[in-house]
């Protein structure tokens, strides 16, 4: 099957965006609309779209086989950057990822027309069009019963956010790196780099359990401790390098528990700060989530700081948060935050794939990606 190109809609589209969409109008729950849609009903949706609210095709050989687009949540202008998404594709090309790639291009669209929120009502039977939203960083924030009614029966209706960044925030373009897996002795080859970067998160003000000033001793101290659970096989380090330096950490924590052997932690995600916002991170965690499924993990959990961006890069990896508890940890300067809860589980729906293989420890075989 050939490969769809993501366009602007144009006019000439609607006949096609509607012959999808009244295919599950007549066959589905995914909209609770019950009459086919008549084409000029479609035309004039589509001029209604302005520049602030884009509509998209996937073409494929010729013929539009998806669209997605942005609507306003809320005709009152006090709601004019909150924005509601609708994703449909033709029956024969579900499954094959051209869904995501729409929603993927709706959320770049609503970043860069400067909107705060995305809003997805879905029917709660659509269990792939929820955990799909939910991949993206979508957080559940209510749930309506038995509002809908179609074929018969009543239909729940869930409701999901996601908060988008600022458009001046957009992260720059990735920045190549090499993952490490550190043995014990790796680590301790690798003390100071290791502390240069522990305390380069805490004067950058991170909350990583450590107050400022951290002085090279503690750092040390902290690193020696890591070291000793690597070669007591309880802990997984991973390190991202630039150039031969190192620039970024993460940890896998499994669980010691009998009855949680196939849960694991995510622990000390550290980027230098010069190099944040390119998507290193992103890259350290998706390499992370690989050596677990390797180690047999399929449930991820991991605290982070309330409204951090860390917290939205998880959401944006596809973690879901479980709660908040306020007053958790304090920042390195002193004041108590909130820390959200977060967990994914390492389901093939939600895989994130590593472009680069992890490059060993002196003791450890090069790994390909699984």
């Amino acid at each position: 099957m050939a490969q769809a190109e993501i366009r602007a809609a144009r006019r000439e589209d609607c006949a096609a965006m509607g012959a999808i969409y009244n295919h599950y109008v007549e066959s589905d729950t995914c909209t609770f609309r019950t009459d086919p849609e008549p084409l000029d009903e479609r035309v004039a949706w589509l001029e209604r779209h302005g520049p602030a609210h884009p509509v998209f095709v996937a073409e494929a050989d010729g013929r539009v086989v998806g669209w997605a687009s942005l609507s306003p949540w809320n005709s009152r202008c006090g709601y004019r950057a909150t924005v509601e998404d609708s994703v449909y594709l033709d029956p024969h090309w579900r499954g094959r990822g051209l869904g995501a790639a729409l929603l993927q291009r709706l959320v770049e669209a609503a970043v860069a027309c400067g909107h705060h929120r995305m809003i997805a009502a879905i029917s709660a039977d659509q269990a792939r069009s929820v955990a799909l939203h939910q991949r993206f960083g979508f957080v559940e924030v209510g749930r309506m019963t038995e509002v809908g009614h179609k074929f018969g029966r009543w239909l729940d209706v869930v409701y999901l956010q996601l908060r988008l960044p600022p458009v001046e925030q957009k992260a720059q373009p990735p920045t190549e790196v090499d993952i490490e897996i550190f043995d014990a002795g790796s680590a301790r080859a690798n003390l100071d780099a290791l502390g240069a970067l522990l305390i380069d998160a805490v004067e950058g003000g991170a909350s990583v359990g450590f107050m400022a000033p951290l002085s090279s001793a503690q750092a040390r101290s902290y690193w020696e401790t890591v070291a000793e659970r690597l070669a007591r096989g309880t802990l997984v380090l991973l390190g991202a390098r630039k150039n031969g330096q190192l620039v970024g950490a993460v940890q896998l924590v499994p669980s010691d528990k009998d009855n949680a052997r196939h849960r694991a932690e995510i622990a000390k995600l550290l980027v230098h700060r010069r190099l944040r916002r390119q998507g290193i991170g992103r890259q350290l965690m998706a390499a992370i989530e690989t050596e677990a499924r390797t180690r047999g993990h399929t449930l991820l959990v991991l605290d982070t700081q309330t409204g951090s961006a860390a917290e939205a890069l998880y959401r944006r990896l596809g973690y879901t948060a479980a709660g908040q508890i306020p007053a958790y940890a304090c920042l390195p300067d002193g004041p108590s935050q909130p820390t959200t809860l977060m967990w994914r589980f390492l389901g093939a729906s939600a895989e994130v794939t590593v472009e680069k293989p992890l490059v060993a420890g002196p003791t450890l075989q090069r790994r390909e990606p699984r």
